[in-house]
């Protein structure tokens, strides 16, 4: 017989969930990861595999994170404790977007479309996946987070049906 934990990793595989999660994770926490320098000038767009695609604002700035570029592939592995980011690449496609401590928060109106939840019902086996899939975290704030990032992802997938 096998461990209910052993169906869940290869359904998690099979969907991808863990690259998923991860690349939420460094979203959510990129700016603590890298510090108020790297923060101001990327973000991250993209994880394929082990390669983060960081967004920047122009080439100068995608050569000068060159020399930093294992720096920041160490921070963000140690951040999980593993090897979840062997590469980097940058991609100059970055829009400037106002990120002043005081006016910017991590749901900047520029890049959050809110999208009311209230009126959809998800079907019981959406949200008892969601629910499966969020119950080992223990961060409560990225638990949540991250449960509304898959909820809208549930909808958005059944709206393009």
């Amino acid at each position: 017989m096998e461990k209910i934990s052993d169906v869940l990793k290869k359904r998690y595989k099979i969907l991808d969930v863990n690259l998923k999660l991860t690349e939420a994770i460094i979203r959510i926490y990129y700016k603590d990861i890298v510090g108020q320098e790297i923060y101001k000038i990327s973000e991250p767009m993209a994880l394929k595999g082990k390669t983060l695609f960081l967004g920047v604002k122009n080439s100068v700035w995608a050569h000068h994170l060159l020399y930093f570029k294992e720096e920041i592939i160490k921070k963000i592995n140690s951040r999980f404790g593993k090897r979840v980011v062997k590469d980097l690449r940058f991609v100059v496609s970055w829009e400037e977007k106002n990120r002043e401590e005081e006016k910017y928060n991590e749901f900047n109106e520029n890049l959050y479309i809110p999208l009311d939840l209230t009126n959809v019902n998800l079907p019981d086996e959406k949200t008892a996946w969601i629910d499966r899939v969020c119950a080992d975290i223990t961060d409560e704030v990225l638990k949540e987070k991250l449960k509304e990032i898959m909820k809208k992802d549930v909808i958005f997938k059944m709206q393009k049906r």
